[in-house]
């Protein structure tokens, strides 16, 4: 079965669309607007019958950047790339694609409410990218992050089967032990905080109480109007399923180590995120031999949080500095 776009509503001030044929993608929606971005909002079809949220934003000029294909992490989906990341992409000349991973977001949900592997997600991952025309950078975040360093690193019986990509690019990512380690030292600097932590996670009160939900997620300078938007979001889109199955996630950790051939690789990470520290975001640094940038002011959601902007502008320089986009 060949991969299939089924595209859906277009959002955005004085859009005209129209549906065309393209080579790739079977359908696509290409549209004009009074704005520096053309948005789109589709479901891309796994081989399986899956059908995975897809949204896409591009500048109105032909861009000379490699595309980006956004992948989210624990409790989000693709919506959090498009609230600001995406737009301002556009606005520097780089197209970008954000997915929701299986059971997640806007995508198709399993019947049962177990979360896929890593490897199961890369194979979706895989399958994307190897139908897009143009060779991708992959940019991930948090649990996101693991999932695409699987994709990348693969497994014994598979690392020839990875996709061709342009670059890594893993923001306040787990690291490739899987996290170990990184409850512990929480708990050692303040045990009150990470047991309310992992009572979060557990019971996703951060869904209801907004003090949680900006301990977890944001910085304090957040505004009230902007943490109640987004906590909105979350809850709209909040999936039973767990994005990762930890049972079988730890069988799949630690991944493999670097090898010769990988594509160029940024790492940052965030002094404020309450999440994963930055001890883990070094680990990732250092397991593939480059220099983690550690932002002071940066809560976990750094696509979302008030230093949004500086984590944008870090990424456009680095992809600036890459090859220009080639065909796949």
């Amino acid at each position: 079965m060949k991969a299939q776009v089924e595209a859906n509503t277009c959002k955005g001030r004085a859009f005209s669309c129209v549906v065309r044929p393209a080579p790739v993608w079977p359908r696509v929606v290409k549209c004009r607007a009074a704005n520096v971005s053309r948005y789109s909002d589709a479901r891309f079809h796994l081989q399986d019958g899956t059908k995975l949220e897809l949204q896409h934003t591009a500048p109105t000029q032909t861009s000379r950047f490699p595309p980006l294909l956004l992948v989210h992490g624990s409790y989000h989906g693709a919506w959090c790339w498009q609230e600001r990341f995406m737009p301002y992409l556009a606005s520097k000349g780089i197209e970008s694609f954000a997915m929701s991973l299986r059971g997640q977001g806007l995508s198709d949900r399993p019947d049962s409410n177990k979360g896929s592997s890593l490897a199961e997600h890369a194979h979706d991952i895989a399958e994307l990218v190897k139908s897009m025309s143009m060779v991708p950078v992959i940019v991930a975040h948090s649990f996101g992050g693991l999932v695409v360093q699987r994709l990348l690193l693969g497994a014994p019986e598979d690392q020839d089967s990875a996709p061709t990509v342009a670059g890594m690019a893993l923001f306040c990512s787990a690291s490739p032990n899987g996290n170990q380690g990184v409850f512990g030292r929480f708990f050692m600097r303040n045990p009150w905080n990470a047991i309310q932590l992992a009572w979060s996670f557990i019971t996703k009160n951060f869904l209801k109480s907004d003090v949680v939900c900006r301990r977890m997620f944001f910085s304090d300078d957040l505004s009230e109007e902007e943490l109640t938007r987004y906590q909105g979001m979350l809850k709209q889109h909040a999936s039973p399923v767990p994005v990762v199955n930890l049972s079988a996630m730890r069988k799949e950790v630690p991944l493999l180590a670097a090898r010769e051939g990988l594509p160029p690789i940024m790492v940052l990470g965030g002094a404020r995120d309450c999440i994963l520290d930055e001890q883990a975001v070094q680990e990732t640094a250092q397991h593939y031999g480059v220099q983690a940038l550690i932002m002071d002011d940066m809560a976990h959601d750094c696509m979302l949080d008030t230093q949004w902007q500086q984590a944008a502008d870090h990424l456009v320089a680095w992809v600036s500095s890459l090859e220009p986009a080639g065909s796949a």
